[in-house]
């Protein structure tokens, strides 16, 4: 069975725990944001944005392995504008670079 670690930045998960249910939404909504894109381009992300709320955003990269995958969601405000998913150069065999 494939285990997949989300881990939240500490600036971030402090921020979203201190606002109760709306950063339990929030949480949420992270989480499958992030369960799609490593859905969509594997388990080799180097970089991907994600939306928080009133347009703001942060980061995300994924690694992992046969046993399962650690997602990172990175601090507040890591959004590069702009930017989209950035497939890790190793496994870029597959053609999913973007």
């Amino acid at each position: 069975m494939t285990e997949i670690t989300i881990r939240l930045h500490p600036k971030l998960a402090e921020g979203l725990l201190a606002n109760e249910a709306k950063g339990a939404q929030i949480i949420a909504s992270l989480s499958h944001q992030a369960a799609k894109v490593m859905q969509r381009y594997g388990r080799h992300i180097t970089y991907a944005p994600l939306v928080l709320q009133k347009g703001a955003g942060c980061a995300m990269s994924v690694r992992g392995g046969a046993r399962g995958a650690i997602i990172e969601i990175d601090a507040p405000d890591t959004l590069i504008v702009g930017r989209g998913v950035v497939i890790d150069r190793q496994y870029k065999s597959r053609g999913n670079m973007r």
